[in-house]
């Protein structure tokens, strides 16, 4: 038998002959615990981040232009024109947000209302796609989300009343809006869920006597991690008094949260990885300590093997 492979199965062996003992067993199985949940904690919360970017990019725009103190633009067509030259832009759509009061029957809730271009949305946003029940179809109706539903008791068809609770000047009487809800969508996010109404522009603009305004325009860009670069590029060739605002800066707070539990959990499970190896350095040190007789003897040996070499040369 060739000694080297003698002598290097007989100290990887234990004594009862398997190939490895208890105590390098589990030096060896804590390492693969710590690096095992390591890789699965952070798939997770990589996994979790993208999800929840996948439900909030379906119904924000990835780019909005407003003016400074969200003052309403009036020459939007003219912005969304100028807006054409950016290679990187994919479409715009105008909107227009306003708080209100939704009423179904006895049940009433506040809410956000959006009006916005049916056709232009659909190319901004994924709200035609997250439709649950109905149609997107704003003409003369509305389109809102599961949990509003749920919370005002609605179905598709049933006429909802969208009221202004106070007017513009004392004396006047508020004003309302009678619409036929189309559709209900389902985002999985639940700000939205339970706080938007869309509704056709012309029919908002009405409502609030905003002729001719928009609160911004929307933008879709083609890379989403560029947004930082394309605003400032916009906001250049717009100049003041518009601004713009990305959908990180929108969720900030969001992600923010995310990423810092994402490197604390990484470095706690980096500390059990360290544990890990110290076990294993520990082990191994021990071994040493435990066969320095032996390990004498085979550097005797080898020294003794050399020897007899050189004098037969």
């Amino acid at each position: 038998m060739n000694t080297e492979y003698y002598i290097a199965r007989r100290y990887l062996l234990s004594r009862n002959r398997k190939f490895f003992s208890l105590s390098t067993t589990i030096a060896i199985g804590g390492v693969f615990v710590g690096v095992a949940a390591l890789l699965i904690a952070l798939s997770m919360m990589n996994g979790f981040q993208n999800e929840l970017k996948r439900r909030i990019l379906a119904g924000t725009p990835h780019i909005i232009v407003r003016r400074y103190f969200n003052e309403p633009l009036s020459k939007y067509r003219e912005i969304e024109k100028r807006l054409e030259k950016f290679s990187f832009i994919q479409g715009t759509a105008p909107f227009l947000i306003q708080k209100s009061i939704i009423k179904n029957r006895e049940r009433m809730d506040g809410v956000i209302i959006k009006g916005v271009v049916s056709a232009q949305e659909r190319r901004i946003t994924a709200v035609a796609e997250k439709i649950q029940d109905g149609h997107f179809e704003l003409e003369d109706g509305c389109v809102l989300g599961i949990e509003l539903a749920r919370n005002l008791q609605a179905q598709v068809g049933d006429t909802l009343i969208i009221a202004l609770p106070f007017g513009q000047q004392p004396g006047f009487l508020p004003r309302a809006k009678k619409v036929i809800l189309k559709g209900i969508f389902n985002f999985g996010y639940y700000d939205y869920d339970a706080t938007i109404v869309y509704m056709d522009l012309k029919d908002v603009q009405s409502l609030f006597r905003m002729k001719g305004q928009v609160s911004g325009i929307e933008i879709k860009v083609r890379d989403i991690y560029q947004v930082v670069q394309y605003s400032k590029l916009i906001e250049k060739e717009l100049g003041y008094p518009y601004r713009t605002q990305n959908w990180m800066e929108t969720n900030h707070a969001i992600f923010g949260a995310l990423k810092m539990e994402k490197i604390i959990t990484f470095i706690v499970l980096t500390l059990i990885i360290v544990v890990a190896g110290f076990n294993i350095v520990g082990t191994l040190v021990n071994m040493v300590k435990k066969k320095t007789k032996e390990i004498g003897i085979l550097r005797s040996a080898t020294r003794l093997t050399t020897v007899d070499a050189l004098r037969n040369e």
